[in-house]
């Protein structure tokens, strides 16, 4: 029987990016999750013990994919491989941004944030070709500023370590503006981990969830393959 696949979502905890990845999942069960809240370790240990199972894959985009790597540190033994999608492969390659967002937002009143960041969403989202009922859906968000910073804090400071003990694919959308860090880099950063360019941009499992379905689920078959 083949392993379960846990899937989380971006930073901003919209879960429904996977939505059309489950529907066509056959070959093994597959659910969706929110983000657990508080840093990585605390967010993968809460995590491990909502999933029930004792072995499962996990797969996560952006933020998610970091999350599902802390799981992977955790317990090893339970993770039988790890799935990301546009996930920062090492802190050095933190976008200047990031930090720029950090210092402006935190000196925001919850309810701008909230505004602004619902604008800055649905723009990123018009740009990678969402229609406007989906750019409407998908930025309809219960995301807190203190859940967000905290967040943006454990990307910059990278408390992962630097080798992934897990099978591992790594995906990244040709497109996807909101990773630009080179694909080869990104090899050079994860040595034995599967690094691989895909069409879309930052949340590929909606835009271009037939490529994405086929990619993860031949990654798993041969890691089952090999025991």
């Amino acid at each position: 029987m083949n392993a379960p696949l846990v899937l989380l979502p971006g930073i901003d905890g919209q879960v429904m990016v996977w939505d059309r990845v489950i529907k066509v999942v056959t070959d093994r069960e597959v659910w969706a999750t929110g983000l657990p809240r508080g840093d990585l370790q605390v967010a993968a240990e809460l995590l491990l013990k909502q999933v029930s199972v004792n072995e499962f894959f996990i797969g996560g985009v952006s933020y998610g994919g970091l999350v599902a790597r802390a799981a992977a540190e955790l317990a090893p033994h339970r993770i039988r491989g790890v799935c990301m999608i546009g996930t920062l492969p090492h802190g050095t390659f933190c976008p200047p941004q990031i930090r720029w967002s950090f210092a402006l937002l935190r000196r925001m009143p919850p309810p701008a944030f909230s505004r602004l960041y619902r604008m800055h969403l649905r723009r990123r989202l018009h740009a990678e070709g969402f229609s406007p009922v989906e750019c409407q859906a998908f930025s309809e968000l219960n995301l807190s500023k203190s859940d967000y910073l905290q967040r943006l804090r454990e990307v910059m400071a990278w408390n992962l370590s630097e080798k992934v003990d897990v099978p591992a694919l790594l995906l990244k959308g040709v497109v996807d503006t909101e990773a630009p860090w080179p694909i080869e880099s990104a090899k050079e950063a994860l040595s034995g981990v599967d690094v691989r360019a895909i069409p879309g941009g930052h949340r590929a499992p909606w835009t271009h969830t037939d490529i994405v379905v086929q990619t993860m689920s031949q990654w798993m078959a041969d890691v089952e393959s090999k025991g």
